[in-house]
This record gives C-alpha cells, structure tokens and sequence, in this order.
C-alpha cells in the first residue's frame, strides 16, 4: 500500500536515505523518566494528543502532520482530535490545533495489533514556532545494540500512579535495543528493553504513539512510534509497564506508504 500523497511529499524531505498492560488502547506512558531538557530531540517534536476524553503522544513529521499510533485515532474523528504544544502558554492560540485528518496504515487500523499500529494526523495549520519537523530513520539495519536510544512520551511515570503529576508531563527516558522483527507475521517492530537495574527505563499508559528516538553518527533520527506488548513477542515483560519491556512501530518501514 502507498502512503497518500500527502504524506509521501512530506516525508520525502525528512527521511535519511538508506537511511503496563498494553493492547489496543491508550495505555503508554514513560516509567523512570527524566524531565526533557532543551537539547532533547523530543523537546521540540514531540506533542500531546487528545481525543474524546484519551491521552496520546505524537511526534511532528511536516508542516501539519502528526505520527501517532493506530489505536489511538481509531473510531475516533479527526475533528475530535486535538494536538499541544506544551512549550507555548496555554493563553496562546497557537497553543494547540486541531485534526481535519486521520489516516492508519490498513483501513482496519489495530485489528492486527501489534502489526501496522501507525496512523498520521492532518492539522488545521501549521505547527507553531520553534516546533520543528524531526526527521525519520529509514533503515532500522543501521540499529546496533550500542546505539544511543531514547523514549519520550505524555504517559505515566508508574505501573501505579500516587500524585497528581504521574502523566501528562512530557518525559524521556534512555533504552537498549533488543531486535528488529520483519517477519511475515510479526512486521515492522522494534524491540527495546529498558531494566531499572540498568538506569533505564520504558513506555507505559499516554506514550502510545509517542517517539523512540536513536543517535547515529551525532544526530537524532525518529525510528519507532510507542506500540505495546505481546506475550509472544515480550514473553519477559509480565505484561507491566515497570520491567521497561516495549515494542515500537518501525517508523521507516512505513515511508513509501
């Protein structure tokens, strides 16, 4: 399947050339996370979602278009999505914009979860400024087990929230990456495991569709959108969000969609 126009010009420009219980719901959020400071990749392309009462994480690839996962715009009209910018007051009009489009990869969007849990979001206009597109890795080959990764997201910090500020706050945490699987049943995800005894953490509940982010060769690409988990695929991760197990959409498989 081709991506609709829209997209395919779009990303034309931003792709680098060779370049917790989780199902099929809102439930990602960032576990062990740090505060996003101003050199983050995520600090300036990395975007909350809200739609009919959800929370979800989106990262800006244009001008107007947002990647999230799937199942978070699934049933839901466009209409009814609404996209912040957290770094700009809230009194401000370009706080915030709204969805005119949702597309998911298969008409079915999540039907087939985990596979193909990728969808893309039309604004009403612009991203404001300094928001900025962030460009997306287009080969998941160039992922080693040393390569420098980092999750961000909207979701909660814990399995079990105890304070107020537990989700809706942006935060970032770094992983390790496990495995890349494109097989004729398990398509397109990417692995990552994120141990506490490590210092790393993982995704939870508010991070579906948020940002995995890999550094190569000193730059940060986009690789994967926030997904969930399978038992088959993450047998280890006790379907919580604390063991910092995660699966992630490859972002770069889906470019000439």
């Amino acid at each position: 399947m081709k991506f609709p126009t829209l997209l395919s010009s779009l990303l034309t420009l931003l792709v680098i050339g060779s370049a917790c219980t989780k199902a099929t719901t809102s439930e990602e959020k960032i576990v062990r996370g740090r505060e996003v400071g101003q050199d983050s990749p995520a600090y300036l392309s990395a975007v909350r979602l809200e739609m009919g009462g959800g929370l979800c994480t989106g990262s800006i690839i244009g001008p107007r278009l947002i990647l999230t996962a799937a199942h978070c715009v699934a049933d839901v009209p466009a209409t009814q999505i609404k996209v912040y910018f957290d770094r700009i007051p809230s009194t401000s009009p370009d706080n915030s914009r709204k969805g005119v489009k949702a597309q998911t990869f298969k008409p079915f969007g999540a039907a087939l979860f985990p596979n193909f849990d990728i969808a893309w979001i039309e604004l009403d206009a612009d991203v404001p400024a300094p928001y900025q597109p962030i460009e997306i890795l287009r080969d998941a080959n160039f992922l080693e087990s040393n390569t420098n990764i980092l999750l961000a997201g909207y979701g909660k910090q814990a399995d079990v929230c105890t304070t107020n500020d537990c989700t809706g706050y942006l935060r970032e945490a770094n992983t390790h990456f496990e495995k890349y699987y494109d097989k004729a049943h398990i398509q397109s995800l990417l692995v990552f495991h994120g141990p506490k005894e490590s210092g790393l953490g993982g995704a939870c509940n508010g991070d579906s569709g948020g940002p995995a982010y890999a550094e190569i060769a000193g730059k940060w690409y986009l690789i994967g959108v926030t997904n969930g988990l399978r038992g088959d695929i993450t047998p280890e991760s006790d379907n919580s969000c604390d063991g910092g197990w995660d699966i992630y959409t490859s972002a770069g498989d889906y470019v000439s969609w």
